[in-house]
């Protein structure tokens, strides 16, 4: 009894995942407001009462999408702790980047401020869930590096939003607008820019006021 069981657990979750990944798929090509639950059903096959039975609402099929994304993305996101400061923030830098201009994650974010004014406890959620957590991850870097004797941050919430603000530069807008893309050197550079400017400043020398 117990093998049947498990075995239609299995399926039923495998069943879930499809439907996610399928509407998933139509959300980000047609836009939520045009895709309908019907349409879900079109491409997987099955019955209507199959889908509701796993989603009563094309609300909540949204919501697992969201979630399922931005957990994929985050899952893939790992702190590494380097010698230096530095180095852990290109190592950070980097893999923000990464998963920032993925598709599926440009995707994701085109659905959520195209539906944000529907659905803004989705928004917060998508924002809890992905942007605030990778800059609660930069001032555990600072942490880290501060318990270590490398460095004092001031203020390490309001230096880890402004250092991914800088990472982030005008790239992730480009991609989402104009579908420009950048290459991985490209992200280390710019990557090493943002870090060299974070610890060392912007400002190459001060002019003397003009009389």
């Amino acid at each position: 009894m117990s093998d049947i069981r498990n075995g239609l657990e299995r399926r039923q979750a495998e069943r879930r995942a499809e439907i996610v990944k399928t509407a998933a798929k139509l959300f980000f090509e047609k836009g939520y407001g045009r895709t309908s639950m019907d349409d879900v059903i079109n491409v997987i096959g099955g019955s209507k009462r199959t889908l509701y039975a796993h989603f009563s609402r094309k609300e909540d099929l949204f919501a697992a999408i969201v979630n399922e994304v931005s957990g994929k993305v985050l899952q893939k996101f790992e702190v590494e702790v380097k010698a230096n400061l530095e180095d852990s923030l290109r190592a950070i830098g980097e893999q923000y980047m990464e998963a920032l201009l993925s598709e599926e994650t440009l995707m994701l974010y085109r659905a959520i401020v195209s539906e944000t004014q529907y659905f803004p406890e989705l928004a917060q959620a998508f924002f809890e869930n992905g942007p605030k957590k990778i800059s609660n991850r930069v001032v555990e870097l600072f942490a880290v590096h501060e318990r270590a004797g490398n460095c004092k941050v001031r203020e390490p919430r309001t230096t880890a939003e402004l250092f991914i603000g800088m990472v982030r530069g005008d790239h992730h807008m480009a991609a989402v607008l104009t579908g420009k893309t950048i290459s991985r050197p490209q992200i280390k550079r710019f990557v090493a820019a943002a870090v060299e400017t974070l610890m060392h400043g912007a400002l190459i020398e001060r002019t003397a006021p003009k009389n």
